[in-house]
């Protein structure tokens, strides 16, 4: 496994929403300052995107638009404008079941060398509800692949997710929710095949809510 970096990270958003009958818009625009623990920078991140959301009782979807201005405070090599493109989709067969997935493509050009990195990335997501309000199940799995044109990155990253959530009610507050998460992600470099991982984490979380 990787070691983690600690950031920090602020940032600031303006947005604005309509509702159009079944569909809803939503556009926002924004900044994010984050500090890079491990090159000692500030990356600033300057952003525009546009949401549009389908709702019926069975179906519902979205189609996400963004683009971002991505600049670092010392290194003019690493400024980078990126556009993304997701499309969302959920379908609800029963009351207790939930089946979601995505489709996305993230383009990234870093503007001092030109270089264009595509990212396509494909999710599917199941959450089950056998006690509604009460305890739930989420299993999620995903893929994408992250490639540029001369050939400096070739890296898939699979992602398996499953988790739990059960509302304990009355336990040290009102409303007490035990939550346990186990993800393993494999990433493959086809470029660097040594360098090639897997990560396994689990987190358990009691989360006290309601004093």
């Amino acid at each position: 496994t990787g070691e983690k970096v600690a950031e920090s990270r602020d940032e600031a958003q303006l947005w604005g929403e309509r509702s159009l009958g079944l569909f809803n818009l939503r556009g926002s625009v924004g900044e994010a300052w984050e500090w890079l623990a491990d090159t000692n920078q500030i990356r600033l991140t300057r952003m525009a995107s546009t949401r549009l959301n389908f709702y019926r009782s069975v179906w519902s979807g979205g189609l996400i638009s963004s683009f971002s201005f991505v600049e670092q405070s010392a290194d003019a090599n690493n400024d980078a404008t990126v556009l993304s493109q997701t499309l969302t989709s959920t379908y609800r067969p029963l009351s207790v079941l939930s089946l979601a997935s995505n489709l996305s493509i993230k383009q990234e050009r870093n503007l001092s060398t030109g270089i264009r990195t595509d990212t396509p990335g494909a999710g599917f997501t199941i959450l089950y509800s056998p006690l509604p309000n009460r305890l739930s199940l989420t299993s999620a799995t995903s893929y994408t692949r992250s490639f540029s044109a001369a050939g400096l990155t070739n890296v898939g990253t699979m992602g398996f997710t499953t988790g739990i959530n059960w509302k304990l009610g009355r336990f040290l507050a009102t409303n007490d929710v035990l939550s346990f998460k186990l993800k393993y992600n494999r990433q493959l470099d086809f470029t660097f095949p040594s360098a090639s991982h897997d990560d396994l984490t689990g987190i358990l979380q009691l989360k006290v809510i309601g004093f």
